[in-house]
C-alpha cells in the first residue's frame, strides 16, 4: 500500500468513509489491490463513473493496473 501502512487497506477504507463532505480529496480513485472497486452499491457505481470520466477503462468491472499509474498528489491516472 502507497500509503506507507502495508496490508492497511481497511485503515485507508475508515479514513475515506469517516471524510467530511466537501473535503475535495479524490476518494474515488482508491481502488484494491485487485483492481476492482470495493464499494457496494449506489457509492460504488458513483466511483465507476467518476473514474471513467477521467479515462479509466474496466474491463468485467476491473481496472487493468498495467494501463493505470500511480501519480503522487494526484492518484490513479490512465497512462499517456
Amino acid at each position: 500500500m502507497l500509503s506507507g501502512f502495508p496490508r492497511q487497506g481497511r485503515l485507508a477504507g475508515y479514513a475515506l468513509h469517516n471524510l467530511p463532505g466537501g473535503t475535495g480529496i479524490p476518494w474515488h480513485r482508491v481502488i484494491n489491490a485487485k483492481g476492482k472497486i470495493s464499494i457496494p452499491g449506489k457509492r460504488g457505481e458513483e466511483q465507476e463513473r467518476l473514474l471513467r470520466e477521467e479515462g479509466i477503462a474496466f474491463t468485467r468491472g476491473i481496472i487493468d493496473m498495467g494501463k493505470c499509474e500511480w501519480r503522487s498528489g494526484t492518484g490513479l491516472r490512465k497512462k499517456k
